[in-house]
């Protein structure tokens, strides 16, 4: 049962990340209209509700520490900056000057948040960091499981009343939010392993989650600070949560599409750093060769989530790009 629930869990972050790139294919964001706002309504809730189930409140607050850090700030800042230096070369090149602008470039990368990054989606990882890092000392802390899930949702309300649209380094004024879902996902851990499909609560699930958003025009975009109303959107996230784990337990009846969504989800931290750029190169070249903007979003999608696969898999086998991308560890030599 729990090696089928840890399949499962790993389709959900599969089905995750292809929510994560279709919300930045055109064909989400060139209207911005209703598929827009209901994957958005979620699919980040749904990362930081995941982050807490695979949270391992283990070991030393050092040891946790280092290894977030190893797994998400340098990946973080290792893709930035190369793009930062790729970029720079490439203007000084074409213009036969210096560019002035590599130190606004290298203080937007330390500052982490999305309007100060060049890939904007890339905000995620450091504040993953800091709100697992929180959330593990809130846990070693607050003892007490009938105090941990108050403290989840009062968390949430109180970054839902001080969200603005000024963001903080890191996004750290996006914490309480984050950390909500963080905690509930850590507190669901053993509900969510334990929990059979039901179809019919699907179907309850999928009708609620549909008529919330048929009669409330409510989503939710942390990047730009932006929550909606309280209790639709929470609504609207949680049950978006739980229809992707019910969904994944019902897919993983079908081996082979599930194992390949699965395998998504492995790679999720190499899709999020390089989808951006793959899936905006694909669309602007196909649109230039064909002119037909459909057929451009979908190949863009394709793409953004193949190629940085193919990179990730690359990562593993090189040793340069393994130290550089993933979290320290022997590597096994391929024969």
């Amino acid at each position: 049962m729990i090696a089928n629930r840890n399949h499962t869990l790993d389709v959900t972050k599969g089905l995750g990340i292809i929510l994560v790139v279709l919300g930045h294919n055109w064909l989400v964001l060139h209207e911005e209209g209703e598929l827009f706002r209901i994957i958005f309504s979620f699919h980040m809730p749904l990362f930081f509700f995941l982050s807490g189930m695979f949270l391992r409140n283990a070991g030393t607050f050092k040891e946790f520490a280092v290894s977030r850090a190893n797994s998400l700030l340098k990946p973080y800042f290792a893709t930035l900056f190369f793009v930062a230096i790729i970029t720079w070369l490439f203007q000084a090149f074409k213009t036969k000057a210096l560019p002035p602008d590599f130190l606004r470039v290298t203080k937007g990368i330390f500052y982490a948040t999305g309007s100060t990054i060049e890939w904007v989606p890339l905000w995620f990882l450091p504040h993953l960091f800091i709100v697992s890092v929180v959330a593990f000392l809130i846990l070693r802390f607050v003892t007490s499981i009938r105090a941990r899930m108050p403290l989840a949702i009062a968390s949430l309300g109180a970054g839902v009343f001080i969200l603005n649209p000024v963001d903080l380094p890191w996004s750290i004024d996006l914490l309480p939010i984050s950390l909500s879902f963080l905690l509930t996902g850590y507190l669901c851990r053993n509900l969510v392993k334990s929990m059979p499909f039901n179809g019919s609560h699907l179907v309850l699930a999928v009708a609620a989650f549909s008529s919330l958003h048929f009669f409330y025009n409510e989503t939710i975009n942390l990047n730009f600070r932006h929550y909606g109303n309280f209790i639709v959107s929470t609504l609207q996230a949680l049950l978006g949560i739980y229809i992707c784990l019910s969904l994944s337990s019902l897919l993983t009846r079908w081996k082979f599409v599930s194992i390949c969504i699965a395998y998504i989800g492995s790679g999720s931290l190499f899709i999020l750093l390089f989808h951006s750029f793959f899936q905006g190169k694909i669309f602007n070249l196909v649109t230039k060769i064909t002119g037909m903007q459909l057929l451009a979003a979908l190949t863009g999608l394709i793409g953004g989530l193949v190629l940085p696969l193919l990179f990730w898999n690359l990562a593993q086998r090189n040793h340069r790009l393994h130290m550089i991308f993933l979290p320290y560890q022997p590597i096994q030599k391929v024969r």
